[in-house]
């Protein structure tokens, strides 16, 4: 494996003629023996004896990064670590700084581990980093912004979730150390731009152990006190000071206020989670506090400008109608009120007149017209009668003449079973001595059998 150094010792700056040949990422740089003898070795064996010597030692180093090639291609990652007394040039391979996820910036503290390693050739020292990560504030810088990745992945930074400010707030809570000089910015400018607020100071500790705890407990407790905003606010600092504003518990008691949240946290190039979270961020204190408040001046003009105005139109709308008035009064069906109705009532009486005369000759002619009709639904009538009255007669004659008791009195009978009504078709269904039940025309008469004959 082959590897480019850009250490130039002379001047310390990037050099393309300075690449070399550098050993594998194993490691192997060849046999060298581990004992010198009495005889004088060569230079390179000499150096080749260092090189393993220095491999064997581990360390773990913490300086500033002063120097960085980061180059897309490139096998490895160099840069240079000072400490404002010496320089140390540092190699890390691609592969083990990818997986480190970190980002180098000049200027970054950080913490290395790995083991010297010299150049033969030219006995160029570099050390070889196995592991990087952030020192200091770095160390701190890198888990503040895993903590808010986190927290923005749960909406809590989300534009969507805010919640907008009162336009003239009434009460406006303020949470913040009652010592420092945060607070006395904020009760100025609030006394200056926006004097009827009534202010409810919160007091807590913004710094040190047990701040991020002083800090919820204050924002739960404005929370509750019925204001229409609150303001989170402390003034300028270190960066560790300023860590109880990104604490995960603050953040999240930020998010769930149901009052809206202005902070105002340190100067204006300090962002701390609870800034994201907040419904709104202001640069300092002040500004947190100008943010939340309409200046008193600028509203009084407003509000005398809006008066003019509101009196203008009123005298306008005033004269407009006084006016329309005037009109009105000038019209004759106000002088006169009948004369509003005057062709109304004219056309009544026509219409009533025409009324009159129409109703009895209406009334005439529809009587004529119903005796009309009276008469012909009579002979309607009669004529659907004639065909059914016809056919009924036929009808009957028909029955008449099918009837047993026309046949009857043509001087036939018909013999029946006393006992069971039974006709008597057949001389199978009597014997001699039976009796027989007649039917004549006119009556029944009661008869016994004395002999029967078979035969037509």
């Amino acid at each position: 494996m082959t590897s480019p150094t850009f250490f130039n010792e002379l001047d310390g700056e990037l050099s393309g003629d300075d690449f070399f040949v550098e050993p594998d990422e194993e490691g192997d740089v060849g046999d060298v023996a581990s004992d010198p003898s009495d005889a004088p070795l060569s230079v390179s064996d000499a150096l080749q004896l260092a090189k393993v010597a220095l491999e064997s030692l581990r360390l773990r180093v913490v300086g500033e990064v002063s120097e960085l090639s980061n180059k897309a291609g490139y096998k490895a990652v160099y840069f240079a670590l000072s400490d404002g007394k010496g320089k140390l040039p540092c190699l890390m391979w691609r592969n083990r700084y990818d997986a480190s996820d970190t980002t180098l910036q000049l200027g970054e503290q950080v913490e290395l581990e790995g083991a010297f390693s010299v150049y033969p050739v030219r006995g160029d020292l570099q050390f070889y980093v196995d592991r990087i990560e952030p020192a200091g504030e770095g160390r701190l810088r890198a888990e503040v912004a895993r903590r808010a990745r986190a927290l923005q992945a749960e909406g809590l930074m989300d534009a969507a979730r805010k919640q907008a400010l009162p336009a003239w707030p009434e009460r406006i809570a303020l949470v913040t150390s009652p010592q420092g000089a945060a607070v006395q910015d904020v009760l100025r400018t609030l006394a200056r731009r926006w004097p009827v607020a009534h202010v409810l100071l919160c007091g807590v500790q913004v710094e040190g152990v047990g701040a991020p705890q002083s800090i919820v407990a204050g924002l739960q407790a404005a929370d509750g006190a019925e204001a229409d905003v609150v303001l989170l606010v402390r003034g300028g600092g270190s960066y560790e000071n300023l860590l109880p504003f990104s604490e995960e518990a603050v953040a999240r008691a930020v998010a769930a206020m149901q009052t809206p949240v202005v902070t105002g946290i340190g100067h204006e190039p300090d962002t701390s989670i609870a800034d994201q979270v907040a419904d709104l961020r202001a640069s300092t204190p002040t500004a947190a506090a100008e943010a939340v408040s309409p200046d008193a001046a600028e509203t009084g003009a407003h509000l005398a400008q809006s008066a003019r105005r509101l009196a203008t139109a009123l005298s306008n709308r005033v004269a407009r109608d006084a006016e329309r008035l005037r009109n009105l009064q000038e019209r004759p069906c106000l002088r006169d009120p009948q004369s509003l109705f005057a062709v109304q009532m004219q056309s009544v009486d026509r219409l009533t007149d025409r009324l009159e005369r129409a109703i009895p000759l209406r009334l005439a002619r529809a009587d004529e017209a119903l005796s009309q009709q009276h008469h012909a639904l009579k002979r309607a009538g009669q004529r659907l009668l004639e065909g059914p009255g016809t056919q009924m007669r036929l009808l009957t004659a028909r029955l008449d003449a099918l009837s047993p008791l026309k046949v009857l009195s043509r001087g036939y009978a018909y013999a029946t079973l006393p006992q069971t009504g039974t006709i008597v078709k057949s001389v199978a269904q009597v014997k001699p001595g039976d009796e027989l039940a007649l039917r004549l025309a006119d009556g029944k008469l009661q008869t016994t059998i004395t002999a029967k004959e078979n035969g037509a």
